[in-house]
């Protein structure tokens, strides 16, 4: 069901929204390939039963409360731009909001990105003669370059350069920067970034992640703490074999701000190595060695790049 404004036709909506659908569709058989005919049927009973969809009318009596509904979302955003007022979801996740001067609130973002300079640096802005689509392009031709120099060097095999090369067919776009306010007294804004599934580099981290993740869970499992539950067991663990407690002993609280943004790459590469020379010495994971793992990491880290205010960053330590 859709309600069509008076500025669109049905054909202009569906035109629109099918583009994600089949990007999907191409995700969806590119991870699980099958013969061309079942793809095509695939695609076009998906995409019947799309429009089919489009198609079915909605009751009046939600039709009225629809149009009522957009209408005061109208009314308040006016009243909020009139006013030069943001409204914004909090990053608790608690479903709250947070109504804050407009200027204030985009001072606090630029207050973030000034004091993390050592973290990202600009590449370009989208103003300048060389725009996003380009630098993708760019993007991509490097990637691709640095798989290619892996694979002549035996370092990964051909089986996963086909698997994380990327192709001209694949659509590709950048996450941008956003930011929420914390729910404080004093405003502060913590940042968020858009979807990285369509980031070049997505598939290959994706993987990575998948060998690496396990890994680091085993590696951090003695010390990283999940609940109250679990830190009032390995508290007891603690005392009973280790009888480190004493009457003097007193506990230490800090806090540690944006942690994933403070660890140069270097670091977390000797970190990595250290991990997979604990867990996968001589082994291999996935037909990669230790230092194919390595060195893919090295490609994901060296191609993390988004877009903030219509200029394009790309980080010089840490992740998102």
């Amino acid at each position: 069901m859709h309600l069509l404004s008076t500025s669109s036709t049905l054909n202009q909506v569906l035109t629109n929204q099918v583009i994600p659908l089949r990007r999907q569709l191409t995700k969806l058989f590119k991870a699980y390939p099958t013969d061309v005919q079942r793809q095509n049927a695939f695609r076009r009973d998906a995409e019947r039963e799309f429009v089919k969809a489009f198609t079915l009318p909605i009751p009046t009596a939600l039709e009225k409360r629809v149009f009522h509904e957009k209408q005061v979302i109208e009314s308040i955003r006016r009243q909020l731009q009139q006013d030069n007022l943001i409204l914004r979801r909090t990053c608790d996740e608690y479903n709250t909001y947070y109504l804050s001067d407009r200027v204030e609130f985009q001072m606090k973002c630029l207050e973030y990105m000034e004091d993390n300079t050592q973290c990202f640096f600009k590449i370009y802005g989208m103003d300048e003669n060389i725009s996003e689509a380009q630098h993708l392009i760019e993007m991509t031709k490097s990637i691709n370059s640095a798989l290619n120099q892996l694979e002549l060097k035996y370092i990964i095999g051909m089986e996963h350069l086909n698997k994380f090369k990327i192709r001209d067919s694949t659509p590709v776009q950048l996450p941008y920067l956003y930011f929420l306010p914390e729910p404080n007294l004093e405003l502060s804004v913590q940042p968020r970034f858009s979807t990285w599934n369509d980031s070049p580099i997505y598939p290959l981290a994706t993987f990575l992640n998948q060998i690496l993740r396990p890994l680091f869970d085993k590696y951090m499992e003695d010390t990283r703490l999940i609940d109250g539950t679990d830190l009032i067991e390995k508290l007891q663990h603690f005392t009973l074999n280790k009888r480190s407690f004493t009457p003097d002993t007193r506990f230490v609280i800090y806090e540690l701000h944006h942690l994933f943004l403070r660890i140069t790459h270097d670091d977390l590469l000797g970190i990595l190595k250290r991990i997979l020379t604990r867990d996968l010495a001589g082994k291999r994971y996935n037909g990669l060695k230790q230092d194919g793992i390595v060195e893919l990491v090295r490609v994901v880290l060296s191609h993390l790049a988004f877009t903030y205010d219509g200029k394009l960053y790309q980080f010089s330590r840490g992740g998102p």
